[in-house]
């Protein structure tokens, strides 16, 4: 299982996220999940249960609040918490490892990841990016 801290103010620009039952991330919520059908399916969990994740000082009840539809890979399950949860379930506060965004149309690429690496700084790596032309 990955477990994906999300900004749920922002994550629905970057990602289309398809909720089936329950709700989507609110910023006011504390210790909250979205999980897949499949996880749901096979955990015998719904909207409002409590599922127990491992964390970096024992375990972390998070509530389900939103289950999604998402095509899963085989043996691959991701769960979506809002970004401090997952900061506090791997003792990493303030702490961040990844960083998803889309472009719009026209803009340059080169500026935008030479932007990022200024203002990240140099302990950060920029990964490939990635983009479909429309």
């Amino acid at each position: 299982m990955t477990v994906a801290g999300i900004d749920p103010a922002t994550a629905q620009d970057a990602r289309p996220y398809t909720v089936v039952a329950g709700r989507f991330l609110q910023a006011s919520d504390g210790n909250a999940m979205l999980i897949s059908e499949n996880l749901a399916r096979q955990a015998g969990l719904g909207v409002g249960d409590v599922f127990r994740l491992p964390s970096a000082s024992g375990s972390l009840e998070m509530r389900v609040v939103g289950i999604l539809s998402v095509l899963a890979l085989p043996g691959v399950e991701e769960v979506y918490v809002p970004l401090p949860a997952a900061q506090a379930l791997f003792d990493l506060p303030g702490q961040i490892n990844t960083i998803e965004a889309i472009f719009a149309p026209g803009v340059d690429h080169a500026s935008v990841e030479a932007d990022l690496s200024s203002r990240l700084g140099p302990a950060f790596r920029l990964g490939a990016l990635e983009w479909a032309a429309n």
